[in-house]
């Protein structure tokens, strides 16, 4: 199957469209046969929208504008397919993008994150550590912190560890302001009579256990048997023969948690961490100290922990290579803690132990981005939800021209929204020269002052100055009007 080099991002991984990441971890990810995928809409509202000249009408010299409920102008172009002008600091131009191809490189005037990307919620369980990650298969900056941005155009997958893949075995639920311990009864027979443990308090004070060695336990003593430790709530250090990497922890809290007991091979748990029989061969002093995770200990000892909350485990390999060991049911996780002694004629010593995060049974999911490209017409990304009205940019033509239905009410959706606006003549009353609706003095200054040459009609107007329709505009047309004006002789109603 393919596999690919995906970049896995986390919480803890931050990286920033304009930064470097702090960290990064990359795994190989089987992504090419998901177990299964999600339909996500990553996008912010966009508005796209056409214009369309209706009979009669040339737009070629046209001016638009795009108001919002406040009356603000949004955007502004031409009728003669001119670009769109975005004068919204927060939206853009988004008409030239008609496919994934099209917006692999976006303008550098729009690189700010918040433009071309959107925040996303993971899923608890899926999305964040420890229990499970999101990856961006394109690479780039997709988490800030705690918060996930998306950009439609990559592909992301979710990977984490799976329940309904584990084998559980038993279950258990620790009371509060309690931290259980449970041992392998296999430790009375693997002849290893000195590895102990023992819980450091960090920020709680006291620490009881219902053994009586207190808060140390040597493994041979308890071996088969669950110790309960009453501890006040707060983080513990687990040190197993002394030794411990700093910041790992198990957990006390003020409420009651419930754990999973997973049986799992050792070798799946933890890859490459062992030889495929559970021995491992490790240097010091000069010498080759062989160590059997599942025989016998009396020489050299491999000790290990298990933790994941305020449940321990110490289990050691069966025949088959197993181990069972207790995982959070809220976080889906646990850590081995362990560590190395030998013994022999010349020499005791150990060390060398160190975390390792279980791999738990996981699984692929890939979120799907649904996005619907524009194309054709202008297209607004990242438009405040209002109410918008198209309208002339000119008042000359505004009164020459009506643009029909148009206000369209663009809503708080990540689908696209889509409108068409058609611009038709207007109908002009016959007589009413500068197309206001009326009839009156002013139409008759108006026509006056064209047949006199002082000013010309503009736009639309000399159509509805010829009132007796000869294809002339003289003194009979003042006449005209300035007659049904004093009520002497009305104008026939008409428009043209």
């Amino acid at each position: 199957m393919l596999k690919r080099k995906i970049a896995a991002l986390s919480a803890a991984a931050v990286m920033v469209l304009n930064t470097m990441p702090v960290s990064a971890y990359y795994y190989d990810v089987d992504v090419s046969n998901p177990d299964s995928v999600i339909d996500v809409r990553v996008n912010k509202p966009y508005f796209n929208f056409i214009v369309k000249a209706g009979e009669g009408v040339n737009m070629d010299d046209m001016k638009f504008a795009l108001k919002n409920s406040s009356g603000d102008v949004v955007a502004r172009f031409g009728g003669g397919d001119s670009r769109l002008e975005v004068l919204d600091e927060h939206a853009f131009d988004f008409s030239s993008y008609h496919s994934v191809s099209d917006a692999k490189w976006f303008p550098s005037s729009y690189d700010r994150y918040d433009d071309v990307y959107d925040l996303f919620t993971p899923d608890p369980i899926k999305g964040v550590e420890p229990t499970g990650q999101m990856y961006n298969a394109v690479g780039g900056g997709v988490i800030n912190g705690d918060k996930y941005y998306l950009q439609f155009k990559d592909e992301y997958y979710y990977y984490y560890a799976d329940k309904n893949k584990f084998n559980i075995v038993d279950q258990v639920t620790v009371p509060a302001n309690t931290i259980l311990v449970d041992t392998d009864a296999k430790y009375a027979t693997n002849n290893d009579k000195t590895t102990y443990f023992w819980l450091e308090p960090i920020s709680s004070a006291d620490l009881v256990s219902d053994h009586p060695q207190s808060n140390e336990l040597r493994m041979c003593n308890v071996a088969g048997k669950t110790v309960k430790f009453k501890a006040q709530p707060g983080t513990y250090h687990v040190r197993v023969n002394g030794g411990r990497a700093g910041g790992y922890t198990c957990q006390a809290y003020d409420h009651e948690t419930t754990y999973l007991k997973v049986k799992i091979p050792f070798t799946e748990a933890f890859p490459d961490f062992c030889n495929s029989d559970l021995t491992i061969d490790k240097e010091a002093f000069g010498k080759t100290y062989h160590y059997d995770l599942r025989g016998d200990q009396s020489v050299n000892t491999f000790s290990a922990l298990y933790y994941s909350g305020a449940a321990i485990s110490a289990p050691i390999p069966d025949a088959d290579g197993n181990i069972q060991l207790w995982v959070s049911e809220d976080e889906l996780t646990a850590y081995m803690e362990y560590d190395y002694t030998f013994r022999d004629d010349s020499s005791i010593g150990g060390g060398g132990g160190s975390v390792r995060q279980v791999q738990l049974p996981r699984s692929v999911e890939k979120i799907n981005n649904i996005f619907e490209f524009p194309q054709k017409g202008y297209c607004i990304y990242n438009i405040q939800p209002s109410t918008y009205q198209l309208v002339l940019d000119d008042p000359i033509l505004a009164r020459d021209y009506v643009i029909n239905s148009n206000t369209v009410k663009v809503t708080d959706t990540k689908k696209i929204q889509q409108k068409s606006f058609t611009v038709d003549v207007k109908p002009l009353l016959l007589g009413d020269c500068n197309r206001d609706g009326a009839i009156n003095i002013i139409d008759v200054s108006i026509v006056a002052a064209q047949v006199k040459g002082i000013k010309k009609l503009d736009g639309r107007g000399p159509l509805t100055a010829d009132v007796d329709e000869n294809g002339k505009i003289n003194i009979t047309d003042v006449s005209s009007i300035a007659a049904h004006v004093k009520n002497s002789k009305k104008i026939p109603r008409k428009y043209v």
